[in-house]
């Protein structure tokens, strides 16, 4: 006779109050019992096992398993609509910073009018050159590092032990490179000033 088994919606519904006693730190032994006595009286009774035996350990401990995964998932996805939230938002700083921009450049004209001259009122026409608020470029390089910092693009470049001592061993061969080239012919050895090492006559 094939054991206890749960239909799909007894499982989502066991997923849903395990979930509860889990977070309430109730051992995988104690929400076994919990769950049979809550939910599989009959059932247990039909299958001859007592009901906080009717689920096992194991498959408490797999329910368990499942509900951790759909927690990861559901905060990957709450993370991404937070990101995705926010970058609009650093969006449309970064836009009306560089239509502020816009407008602090170029050239102001003023118009003044006051009494006096041929037909009782004189006109002064003004122009004054701006050279643009620096405040927005600020504004505007902020929205950039924070959009960023929040995509990771400023994260710091990792190396492992191996692509370090290649690099390294790039730059010596480098070095001796240069050093067979320059006047004189070979690099000094180990360290020794140039007429070091030689044979007496040689050099």
């Amino acid at each position: 006779m094939r054991g206890p088994r749960r239909k799909k919606h007894e499982r989502e519904r066991d997923l849903a109050r395990i979930s509860e006693l889990y977070l309430q730190g109730h051992t995988h032994e104690q929400i076994a019992r919990i769950i049979g006595e809550e939910f599989y009286q009959d059932k247990a009774v039909d299958f001859g096992v007592t009901p906080e035996n009717f689920l096992t350990r194991r498959t408490i401990g797999n329910d368990i398993k499942t509900i951790e995964e759909r927690f990861r998932q559901a905060v990957i996805g709450d993370i991404a609509t937070l990101k995705g939230q926010e970058l609009a938002k650093l969006g449309l700083i970064e836009r009306e910073a560089w239509e502020g921009w816009k407008r602090s450049i170029g050239q102001a004209v003023t118009t003044t009018t006051r009494e006096g001259g041929k037909n009782g009122q004189e006109t002064t026409v003004r122009t004054e050159d701006l050279a643009g608020d620096p405040r927005f470029p600020q504004v505007i390089l902020q929205a950039i590092e924070k959009r960023c910092k929040l995509m990771g693009l400023d994260a710091p470049l990792k190396l492992s032990i191996d692509e370090i001592d290649a690099a390294i061993e790039g730059l010596i061969g480098a070095a001796r490179g240069l050093a067979e080239m320059a006047p004189g012919g070979e690099a000094p050895v180990d360290g020794a000033s140039p007429g070091e090492g030689q044979e007496p006559g040689k050099g």
